[in-house]
């Protein structure tokens, strides 16, 4: 039923459909597939713009966050502390929210000055399983050298005071790039998450009060980030934009495709159906009798060329037809010549017929007298055997004769195909017999003997015996 479906809306179907359809089809797959990779584009996009709006936040906060008590500790006037919050007023404006996550508050030597750090949410978990994992995996490779370049000197005896630019170098410098930070879309659709892993170094200690962990060896910047900022980003906007994109896609796609089917409706129209109705129209006139007729295409074209090659062929029949005509004309002239012979044989033939008739007729009469008087001669005694022989050859060759005389009237009936037979049984012997005596006069006069010789007890034949 499918197969059948297809095969009625795109094979039994107009040229001009056919080419609507598959295009249509192909140009929404071409454009689908691109608005697909556009889209995907954009959502990367989205995503790394967020990632780098969250790293930005994270790092003027840090900043912030450790630099504001050194200015008033250092007796900035409010001019020259506003410094600070005209840097950050741009991302200060925004409704961002942010967090402090520990991941191992437990295995610190002593308490940790972390100001409103909190423990992981059950749904935070694997995100910080996943930085975990990637800082066992990538950290060491990547950034171990890196980070035990401390040129801070901790345990040397002497007081170490670092300067607002110390403390942001440091702080900056803390945010490895090497480990890809987490960014996911809040399931109720308000808000972007940001997190980033936080390390820290040997000179971390001098104002949060520790130095490593009790149970690790290690340099402090390879025991892993003790703390993971979460940034909420709201997506209303990102939102709101991305909606505006794909409705302007959608719009665009929609008016590329109706664009394209029009200009493929004309193209179709104009330069392919118009010349196929044209040699249409004029092989129906044609057909109908008007062979002057021409097809005219001046597209400078295959089409013009299928043009020219109708008219050859139109010509081509039209000349054919006119020696088809002579020819006719010349078979009619011959057809009422043969007619003119049809009927002078038929007279022919019935003179034929009126000569026998006549002939038949004139020979019958003096026939019959010889008959006559040969039957009246063999009545008379006195004639001796030679006589009666001769008198008995004379009926005899006249009977012969007139059987002669009818077999050529039975020729004209034979001709109208009335022909009759007269089937009797007679004895062949006595007919062989009447015409050697016929022709015996004739042998005696030049001294040629005839004999004849027949096997005895031959039986009677059923045959016509005049013919």
């Amino acid at each position: 039923m499918a197969y059948r479906s297809f095969k009625r809306v795109l094979v039994e179907t107009s040229l001009e459909r056919k080419c609507l359809v598959l295009f249509g089809v192909a140009l929404f797959l071409l454009i689908a597939g691109g608005f697909w990779y556009a889209e995907r584009n954009a959502e990367e996009l989205v995503e790394e713009r967020t990632q780098a709006t969250g790293r930005d936040f994270i790092e003027f906060k840090l900043v912030l966050r450790h630099v504001q008590p050194f200015v008033e500790k250092a007796g900035y006037t409010p001019s020259e502390a506003g410094v600070l919050d005209e840097l950050g007023s741009h991302l200060q404006s925004r409704d961002y929210g942010w967090e402090l996550i520990t991941t191992e508050p437990d295995r610190c030597t002593q308490e940790s000055q972390l100001d409103g750090a909190r423990e992981p949410k059950p749904g935070e978990v694997a995100i910080i399983q996943r930085l975990l994992e990637r800082f066992e995996t990538q950290f060491t490779e990547d950034v171990e050298s890196d980070l035990l370049d401390d040129t801070v000197n901790v345990g040397t005896g002497a007081e170490l005071v670092p300067t607002p630019a110390d403390v942001a170098q440091t702080m900056t410098s803390s945010l490895v790039s090497g480990i890809e930070p987490v960014s996911e879309f809040d399931p109720k659709g308000s808000h972007y998450h940001y997190y980033q892993p936080v390390y820290w170094r040997e000179s971390c200690g001098i104002c949060h009060g520790f130095t490593k962990l009790a149970d690790d060896d290690r340099p402090m910047a390879l025991q892993g980030p003790r703390a993971i900022i979460k940034v909420a980003i709201p997506a209303e906007e990102t939102q709101s934009s991305i909606r505006a994109s794909r409705g302007i896609l959608l719009a665009t796609a929609i008016m590329t495709v109706f664009l394209s089917m029009v200009a493929l409706y004309l193209v179709v129209r104009l330069i392919i159906i118009r010349p196929l109705n044209h040699l249409r129209d004029v092989s129906e006139e044609i057909s109908r009798g008007n062979t002057t007729l021409r097809a005219d295409i001046q597209t400078n074209d295959e089409f013009e060329d299928l043009g020219a090659s109708f008219n050859r062929m139109l010509r081509h029949l039209v000349d054919t037809q006119e020696e088809l005509r002579k020819v006719n004309t010349d078979l009619d002239g011959k057809v009422d010549q043969l007619a003119q012979a049809n009927m002078q044989l038929h007279e022919m033939n019935r003179v034929k017929s009126d000569f026998l008739a006549n002939m038949s007729h004139e020979l019958r009469t003096p026939l019959n007298s010889i008959i006559g008087f040969s039957d009246v001669l063999k009545r008379i005694q006195t004639l001796d055997s030679k006589q009666k022989r001769y008198v008995e050859n004379i009926g005899r060759s006249g009977r012969i004769l007139l059987e002669m005389i009818n077999d050529i009237l039975d020729l004209a009936k034979m001709e109208s195909g009335k022909m009759d037979l007269r089937l009797t049984e007679f004895d062949i012997v006595r007919v062989i017999t009447a015409q050697c005596d016929l022709v015996r006069a004739l042998s005696e006069e030049k001294n040629i003997d005839l004999l004849m010789q027949l096997p005895d007890g031959m039986p009677l034949m059923f045959q016509d015996q005049s013919k």
